[in-house]
């Protein structure tokens, strides 16, 4: 049970920094974590596939996945934006020199 309990704790780590990365708006290095925490899921649940109790909290990280992708995934959008509105303003008052 400490093999799952580390793999757990990591886990945590990793969504932690990934939250941390989309807070600061560092998106470069949340696909590497996240295929990290990928893979630590598939192997937790290969392992433990009986257990009730880790089965929920690996359903739970997953939830929480998807939920942090789909954030990252509209803070993304949204700087897109920002920078496509931002370079049409740039171009705009260089035109007008």
């Amino acid at each position: 049970m400490d093999n799952i309990n580390s793999n757990l704790i990591l886990l945590e780590k990793l969504s932690e920094q990934i939250s941390d990365l989309i807070t600061n708006n560092s998106f470069e290095k949340i696909l590497a974590l996240d295929s990290l925490r990928q893979s630590i899921i598939i192997n937790i649940q290969s392992q433990f596939i009986n257990n009730f109790q880790v089965r929920n909290k690996v359903k739970s990280l997953i939830k929480e996945n998807q939920l942090m992708i789909l954030i990252s995934n509209k803070k993304l959008k949204e700087l897109k934006n920002n920078h496509n509105k931002f370079n049409k303003r740039l171009e705009a008052y260089s035109f007008s020199k």
